[in-house]
């Protein structure tokens, strides 16, 4: 290489990141895997355990850890976390796929698809995603197993609260399809 020439960055597909764009992720496929379909949705974070309890991660504990030596850093302790997050374990991430709704027709269209037995508390993320609080557990479970959901014909992705969502960031990798037989 010739040192006059500046170095060439090499950058891929995946390492471009445009904000809010396009929802779907490309990830590779394991057509060698010997797990079934249902296997592989099992053991994926879209349909967890729903226990009660809120149990502590490796993730949570990482968080702890100044990763460096600054002085703004302020030192979360894992019970500090569970603390924090508590609240927010029986809620749920949504985004209307293709169709963007102003909030409060989001809103109605929610109240009257879910029927729920509470008030409905739906605060905007940003890029047309929105966190759904739940004071019922029994309400986020039928909302998150009882899908698929549709509005206005348009696909309403629904999945579980995390704690580190940046909604200029996310990506929907992947999905459960349900299909109708005629």
């Amino acid at each position: 290489m010739d040192i006059d020439q500046p170095q060439q960055k090499v950058v891929s597909p995946d390492s471009v990141h445009t904000k809010c764009s396009s929802p779907i992720a490309r990830s590779p496929v394991n057509y060698l895997s010997n797990q079934t379909f249902a296997q592989k949705l099992l053991q994926n974070d879209m349909f967890p355990n729903m226990v009660d309890a809120l149990v502590v991660d490796a993730e949570l504990l990482d968080e702890t850890i100044p990763e460096n030596s600054e002085k703004n850093f302020i030192l979360i302790t894992a019970a500090d976390l569970i603390r924090l997050y508590s609240p927010w374990q029986s809620s749920l991430i949504v985004k209307l796929m293709g169709l963007k709704l102003g909030y409060p027709i989001l809103k109605q269209k929610l109240q009257d698809l879910w029927k729920l037995s509470e008030e409905l508390i739906m605060i905007d993320l940003g890029c047309d995603f929105y966190l759904i609080k739940f004071a019922q557990m029994q309400n986020m479970l039928n909302v998150l197993h009882d899908g698929p959901w549709f509005i206005f014909n348009n696909f309403l992705s629904v999945q579980k609260w995390e704690p580190k969502f940046v909604s200029s960031q996310a990506r929907i990798t992947h999905t459960a399809i349900w299909t109708h037989l005629l």
